[in-house]
């Protein structure tokens, strides 16, 4: 058998939990880094969405349907004719990407704050 196989070393359970925690802690400030870097450019994307839109609402016909309904009460004896032509008019691809682009700022965002308070939670 080997000698001194059962001698105790000092200190070497705190290093190992130390050195464990010190990984983790390098892993989420990685990921934290990448949901940063995330949340800071699907904002930036966020701006030209949001001019790409209203140009996209100021040449379509939307407007001139709502103020329809506003100047002509009696055009709301065609709202099914109405309502239709106020979707076929909305301009869905814009909308739909600027939605995207701030559900992954939203998520970015959480993710970055739940890495931020596990980090802490390690420290």
């Amino acid at each position: 058998m080997i000698n001194g196989y059962n001698k105790k070393l000092e200190g070497l359970e705190l290093s190992i939990i130390n050195n464990i925690n010190a990984i983790k802690i390098r892993k989420l400030q990685i990921k934290q880094s990448i949901y940063e870097i995330v949340s800071v450019l699907s904002l930036i994307a966020i701006v030209p969405v949001i001019y790409y839109i209203i140009n996209s609402f100021s040449s379509s016909a939307v407007y001139d349907y709502i103020t329809l309904i506003f100047y002509d009460i009696n055009a709301l004896a065609y709202w099914k004719e109405l309502s239709l032509s106020i979707l076929e008019s909305m301009p869905f691809m814009g909308l739909a990407v600027g939605l995207g682009f701030v559900a992954i700022f939203l998520l970015s965002i959480l993710k970055t704050l739940k890495i931020q308070v596990l980090k802490n939670s390690l420290a």
